[in-house]
């Protein structure tokens, strides 16, 4: 079970798949890497780090139970949960997975001219397929706000029975909706 994703029956019992992307009972597992980013516990343990299996294995029964909570807020549709991370852990990501069609990501309108500011508080960005809900630092009107004055709250792709989102993300990929949005899409790929 360590370093393992499990995707949710549809029964909404238990598990039944395992690690890696091979397709179980009809269903495709996540990915056991999405571009530089492999599943928090393999990069963990590259790190030789001495509480690295420890870690690991938190993270695993997070995202275990994370999976079971996902597949239950859908009523039981098959679901998956899996944290990833690059080869330093300086970044890290949620990919969570259902198959279910999810509304698109909200926020409150706000008039950011009204208000002084350059961008609104929160925003959602459509990258492609992807709409990403985005926090931004206050910038004042007439001022070019920098990237790294935003901050990705989760990238999210629906439609076709399926949702993929990313979220929870930390590192300098936190400031790059477009980047989130291509593993988003690469995921996507690999379930649809």
């Amino acid at each position: 079970m360590v370093g393992a994703c499990w995707l949710v029956s549809s029964d909404g019992k238990g598990p039944v798949g395992g690690s890696g992307s091979r397709r179980v009972s009809g269903e495709a597992a996540v990915p056991a890497s999405l571009g530089p980013y492999q599943r928090f516990s393999r990069a963990a343990r590259s790190t030789h780090a001495t509480n690295a299996d420890q870690i690991a294995r938190r993270i695993a029964d997070v995202d275990v139970k994370s999976t079971r909570l996902l597949s239950k807020a859908y009523g039981g549709a098959p679901a998956a949960v899996a944290t990833y991370a690059n080869a330093g852990l300086s970044e890290i990501f949620v990919l969570t997975v259902v198959r279910a069609v999810s509304p698109r990501p909200f926020t409150p309108y706000q008039n950011a001219a009204q208000l002084g500011l350059a961008k609104p508080a929160r925003e959602v960005v459509t990258v492609g397929e992807v709409a990403c809900l985005v926090h931004n630092q206050s910038t004042t009107a007439g001022k070019r706000p920098g990237p790294e004055t935003v901050t990705v709250e989760s990238c999210q792709r629906t439609g076709e029975g399926l949702t993929v989102q990313i979220r929870s993300v930390t590192g300098d990929i936190h400031s790059s909706p477009e980047r989130i949005a291509a593993l988003v899409d690469k995921a996507w790929s690999g379930l649809s």
